[in-house]
């Protein structure tokens, strides 16, 4: 039996620190090709002959200048300050009787009836982990509800929310007409989505 080579994946992040810790934590999981910026990438893709089964792209992304090291700690900060705040809307919706449990739930029911119609899911509330839990529960893509840029409590809140929806309605529809084709030209995403869900657990 021949050894199935491990997916090759090439990670652009602008923080060669974090380039490394992506090495260390999942290099026993793929090959890993790893760049600060899309240049270095095609050459490291160049040199090695090999071109990547995924890309792995940092999303916030320096497009002007590095960020120093005191920067990037204040970065933290503010970022496990949304964490906590994330937390206090979990415990507020818990406690109005709102859960990802009963969307799951509704899910294993469509699945079970309609085993070849995708599902996505369309929320407000929904997180990263929220989507990861999503898609390994079999569901094709996880959309956000568009929101209002400022929420005006004087003013009703499901007209304002019209409006949001309104202003993103052509991106919207393309997405939901994308997910309503067969399921089947979704497989290969599907299995890519889920390896690496199954893959990339967090140290």
């Amino acid at each position: 039996m021949h050894k199935i080579d491990k997916p090759t994946v090439c990670f652009i992040d602008d923080d060669p620190k974090e380039l490394k810790i992506f090495e260390n934590v999942f290099g026993k999981n793929f090959n890993t090709i790893t760049a600060v910026d899309f240049i270095s990438a095609e050459k490291a893709i160049t040199e090695r002959r090999q071109i990547p089964n995924l890309f792995i792209l940092d999303l916030y992304f320096s497009i002007t200048r590095e960020s120093s090291a005191e920067e990037r700690v204040r970065m933290i900060s503010l970022q496990q300050e949304v964490a906590i705040a994330q937390n206090k809307l979990n415990s507020y919706l818990l406690s109005i009787g709102q859960s990802r449990k009963g969307g799951l739930a509704l899910l294993s029911q469509i699945q079970s009836g309609y085993q070849n119609v995708p599902v996505i899911f369309y929320t407000r509330k929904g997180t990263l982990e929220d989507s990861e839990i999503c898609l390994k529960a079999g569901a094709l893509y996880v959309a956000q509800k568009p929101s209002p840029e400022k929420l005006d409590p004087s003013q009703d809140i499901y007209a304002q929310l019209e409006k949001a929806a309104n202003r993103e309605k052509e991106r919207i529809a393309e997405l939901l007409l994308c997910c309503s084709v067969s399921k089947g030209v979704f497989g290969k995403i599907r299995r890519i989505a889920k390896f690496i869900i199954t893959n990339w657990k967090r140290p």
